[in-house]
């Protein structure tokens, strides 16, 4: 049985979901898991409103979420501070 997620949005084609462990985006028929530990950064850019998730990789992600844009980053951050005061 799947674990729930912590933060969950879905709307214009697309699902966002927070787990413990890691992020999982379903964009149409793309799907993409992104593990917390590989997350470096994660803030909202001001115009337009997005989320911006930074890798360790090096890589971007950017993802429109409207008016749950804050709400998605501060369930991300809160993961991200839970798994890294464990480690």
């Amino acid at each position: 049985m799947p674990e729930p997620s912590m933060f969950t949005f879905e709307g214009d084609g697309m699902t966002l979901e927070v787990h413990a462990d890691r992020l999982e985006v379903e964009a149409g028929k793309r799907h993409q898991t992104i593990p917390l530990a590989e997350v470096s950064e994660v803030f909202v850019t001001f115009r337009p409103k997005r989320l911006v998730i930074l890798t360790t990789a090096g890589k971007r992600h950017q993802y429109n979420l409207a008016r749950d844009t804050e709400a998605a980053r501060a369930a991300i951050t809160s993961r991200l501070a839970g798994s890294r005061s464990q480690a």
